[in-house]
């Protein structure tokens, strides 16, 4: 699709070389996310997005993510980088169905809006529902 793949993965172990585990984390397979240059230990806080897009595999050791729009400028800073912060901004299903629903109210401009719509675009107060 044009996107770029970015693998992370935990740092080695010095014990016995094996595989280093990622940390606890609750990010899944669909999960719109941000990334970001970081040093150690860092919660990305005050670093510059250098991309954002979308966990495509995640595994004990690894996670891999589809980044959009990705310029040669954040590819560089991404080689150079010791470290990288990834923050889960929300879950694909749910970006999709906040952006359908948009979609939908946006489109109401051409006809009467309904009751709805009214209340949330401030058109009219809320009535309170019936006893």
């Amino acid at each position: 699709f044009g996107r770029t793949l970015l693998r992370v993965g935990a740092t080695a172990v010095a014990s016995g070389g094996a595989a280093a585990l990622l940390p606890p984390h609750t990010l899944s397979s669909g999960d719109i996310v941000q990334v970001k240059v970081g040093g150690s230990g860092t919660s990305g806080a005050g670093n510059e997005t250098i991309a954002t897009g979308v966990v495509s595999k995640v595994t004990a050791t690894h996670a891999v993510f589809a980044l959009d729009h990705l310029d040669p400028q954040a590819l560089a800073a991404l080689n150079s980088a010791t470290a990288v912060v990834v923050l889960r901004c929300a879950n694909v299903v749910t970006y999709r169905r906040m952006t359908s629903a948009l979609q939908i109210l946006q489109n109401t401009e051409n006809r009467t809006p309904g009751r709805l719509v009214s209340v949330l675009f401030n058109m009219t107060s809320p009535t309170p529902p019936p006893p």
